[in-house]
Parts: C-alpha cells; structure tokens; sequence
C-alpha cells in the first residue's frame, strides 16, 4: 500500500503543478516531498495535502487539474492510512461518495457566480452533504 500511496501522492502534487507559475513552483517542490515523507510519517500526510492545496492557491489551475489533485488526494490520504485497523479505504460506499463528491466540486467549478457569497454558503453545504452521506453509510450499515 506505500507505493500506491506514494504514486497517489505524486499524481496530486503533479496535476497540482498544471499552471504554476512563479511562487507555485517552490510550493510544487516543499508538496512533493511532504507528500513522499507522508508515506512514511503518516502524520504529515494531511500537511502534504495543505501543501497541494497552497499550490493550487498560487497557481492558475484548471478545473480538470483541480478535480484530479483532489480525486489523487483522496487516494493518497485513503492510502496512507490503509494499515489502521479500523480503516477499509476502498469499499463500494467509499468509491460511491469520492465519485459524488467528486461530481458536486466538478460542478460548482462549472457555475457561473460572483464568489462574493460562496465562502458562506459552501461551509453550510459541505455539512448538509456531510450528514446525508453520513446518515446513507449508517442506513446502509444498520
């Protein structure tokens, strides 16, 4: 599972890097071996994934490289943390909500709105899509 998780982690800095320019070039450099230390110190993984994100920042990333970095990421932090007991990282209703939410992010990359309202209504969003799949896992589980 490390050199799945390696990979992932390569594959998110790398579709990260699409469109970096300048400062996002040194942030490609510091997200690529954070994401290579991650496999090894699980602890710094998400670190390597704030990194990627900082690259996106930075950059003039498309939506396709955005989506991949994050579908990658998922992959990486799935991977990473596949040796804890309690974690079964690639089961249906695991592949099932990275492929939905994967669809929704793609999605509201697409529409066409000022962003002045988007940073207060997308936290509420995430937590309302957060309990529906919550609340399908336990209804499928129970």
């Amino acid at each position: 599972m490390r050199i799945g998780a390696a990979v992932a982690g390569l594959a998110m800095v790398t579709a990260a890097a699409f469109g970096a320019s300048g400062a996002a070039v040194a942030a490609v450099a510091v997200a690529g071996v954070l994401a290579l230390l991650g496999v090894a110190v699980p602890r710094l993984s998400p670190v390597a994934v704030l990194a990627t994100i900082g690259v996106l920042a930075l950059g003039t990333p498309s939506l396709g490289a955005s989506t991949l970095a994050g579908l990658a990421a998922i992959g990486y932090l799935l991977a990473v943390h596949a040796d804890l007991p309690a974690v079964q990282p690639f089961t249906s209703q695991t592949m099932l909500g990275i492929a939905g939410f994967t669809v929704v992010a793609a999605a509201a990359g697409l529409l066409p709105v000022a962003p002045t309202w988007l940073p207060v209504v997308v936290p509420v969003l995430v937590v309302v899509l957060y309990a529906g799949a919550l609340t399908a896992v336990r209804s499928a589980a129970g």
